[in-house]
């Protein structure tokens, strides 16, 4: 097996060159995008329950897939939104 030499960081570079700079509001917009999504996923998850209230789906696992993955959606943005407290208070303990 073969193992391939480091190139010199295009990813890294990519990266960099891919994230906006200023005043954050790369980071704002990639929030907010996120929570347009779950919103989204949890919308559609609330249909399909409403569906198979009134007996209109046919295909339960689809439905249980969607509420699966609106569960697991919202679960990992809470975890998300956990990390960014603790750094911010750990950010807000240090003493300059």
């Amino acid at each position: 097996m073969a193992i391939e030499a480091i190139r010199s960081g295009t990813a890294f570079t990519q990266a960099q060159q891919a994230t906006p700079k200023g005043n954050g509001e790369g980071f704002a917009s990639a929030l907010t995008d996120v929570a347009k999504q779950v919103s989204a996923l949890e919308s559609q998850a609330n249909d399909m329950a409403l569906k198979i209230a009134s007996g209109d789906v046919a295909e339960l696992h689809n439905a249980m897939i969607a509420m699966q993955k609106a569960s697991t959606a919202l679960e990992l943005t809470v975890q998300v939104r956990n990390k960014v407290l603790e750094a911010y208070q750990e950010i807000m303990r240090m003493q300059i």
